[in-house]
């Protein structure tokens, strides 16, 4: 609905028809045009929809729960005011894996005013041959009066009718709006959704493939923001600052300014990815100050863009670049210490899970501890008492007096971070035949008996 309607004129002695409901209805339906196109671009889409694993192996495309909401701002959501019948896909072709996938359309037909736009059945009625926007059951149901609570009566309500529509139907169907909701790609020898396609959504939530490359970009700036905050000013260097770490707190006052804004968008899950990729494009820019590779727009010098424009239809390729660009830019200002995993202590034991990415023969891996304990038998323990071991062999280690991954004390802090005091800095022996168990597992656990109380660990990764 893109043009204005006119209010009706109510008087004195008018005769109520249908008509006027109607006319009155549409009006009022009209109002809401200016928000849904100016006030909030891209309001439209689809913000859930969960399709049945099962019926996917049998070629069928049956839809549990989905809310969507067309280009003119008609709110749909099945199963409460929407009949979608489900549809077999057994005709098309998946012959060769890596094909260009198919992709799905729900539609509802277009408010047509110059016909019906009701259909009505019997309650067990297939809806298949139904061609209009609504359906409605001749069998009436039974509502109370919500106001003084008088006597029910029998009213007739209508569901919208959707339908599915596979990419190469679309151009077939103009008296209908479309929106894209998945794609069907073949994969291990069988059919099943495509997980490099983000519908046009007008949540963040809409998508858990859009949430999880959030997630992702807010463990990597996390990641980053632990190796710069050894230079904060409050956390006690050891010798007087240095002004080439000034730098590095630059990055960190970038980092840090947008990651709240990030993890707030994480945690309200309502933001719509439009602004969203604002955010994104905005840290890009903060974040190119620091090479001069790109620009703020996140352009090379020969004129070429890194960072489309955002595309209300493209979502994960506008989001999927973003993600790339900023794991290179954040990559480019690293100062040695790549990541930095805090171990988390339960008792004696100390664990952390490693991502398979940051296993690689060319890294150094170290251990970095604080503690107000006695330095020489904090070196001493580290060298003769502890074991460190993936947690699954840990306890065998311990009864067997075996020894685990072994470490050595280093003077020095990992390339690239300051030196503090009460730190101690071990690297771990990545050579050693224990640690291909724990590259294998992810999972890394370290054991110290008695260990000090105040005692923290984390994981240095450098690629230095």
């Amino acid at each position: 609905m893109n043009k204005p309607e006119k209010p009706l004129l109510w008087h004195q002695g008018l005769f109520l028809q249908p008509h006027h409901f109607q006319q009155n209805e549409t009006f009022l339906k009209s109002l809401l045009t200016p928000h849904n196109k100016y006030h909030t671009p891209f309001f439209w889409g689809c913000g859930q929809i969960i399709i049945q694993d099962a019926s996917l192996s049998q070629r069928l495309i049956e839809i549990e729960k989905c809310e969507l909401i067309f280009q003119d701002g008609t709110w749909v959501k099945f199963p409460e005011n929407a009949k979608i019948q489900h549809r077999s896909f057994e005709k098309l072709s998946f012959d060769v894996e890596g094909d260009k996938p198919v992709t799905v359309y729900l539609g509802i037909r277009k408010w047509n005013d110059f016909d019906k736009n009701v259909t009505s059945i019997n309650s067990n009625e297939s809806i298949d041959s139904v061609g209009t926007r609504y359906v409605s059951s001749v069998e009436p149901e039974s509502v109370k009066d919500i106001h003084e609570g008088g006597s029910p009566v029998n009213i007739r309500k209508m569901d919208y009718i959707v339908k599915i529509f596979w990419d190469h139907e679309i151009d077939k169907f103009n008296e209908y709006l479309m929106i894209p909701v998945c794609q069907l790609e073949l994969k291990d020898e069988s059919v099943g959704l495509s997980r490099s396609y983000i519908a046009p959504t007008y949540v963040v939530s809409g998508s858990d493939i859009l949430m999880k490359i959030l997630k992702n970009l807010r463990e990597n700036m996390i990641s980053r923001c632990r190796v710069f905050e050894s230079y904060k000013f409050s956390q006690g260097l050891t010798s007087d600052f240095d002004a080439h770490f000034m730098p590095h707190l630059l990055v960190l006052s970038a980092l840090n300014r947008s990651l709240p804004l990030l993890n707030h968008i994480i945690e309200l899950e309502g933001f719509h990815p439009h602004a969203v990729y604002g955010v994104l494009r905005q840290i890009i820019g903060d974040l190119s100050t620091f090479t001069d590779r790109i620009n703020a727009l996140g352009q090379l010098k020969d004129g070429t863009f890194l960072l489309p424009e955002y595309n209300h239809e493209q979502i994960f390729n506008c989001f999927n670049e973003a993600q790339i660009l900023l794991g290179e830019l954040l990559k480019g200002i690293s100062i040695g210490g790549e990541s930095i995993f805090s171990m988390t202590r339960e008792n004696n034991y100390f664990t952390a899970r490693l991502p398979a990415e940051e296993f690689r023969d060319s890294y150094m891996y170290f251990l970095v501890l604080k503690s107000t304990a006695d330095s020489e038998q904090i070196i001493n323990d580290m060298h003769n008492i502890i074991k460190i071991g993936t947690p699954k062999n840990i306890d065998s280690m311990i009864a067997r007096a075996l020894p685990g991954v072994p470490v050595k004390h280093r003077l020095v802090p990992p390339p690239g971070m300051p030196k503090r005091s009460g730190s101690y800095y071990f690297r771990i022996d990545s050579k050693h035949h224990l640690w291909e168990e724990i590259k294998h597992s992810g999972d890394i656990s370290l054991f110290w008996d008695n260990a000090p109380e105040d005692t923290s660990i984390e994981i240095v990764i450098s690629q230095i």
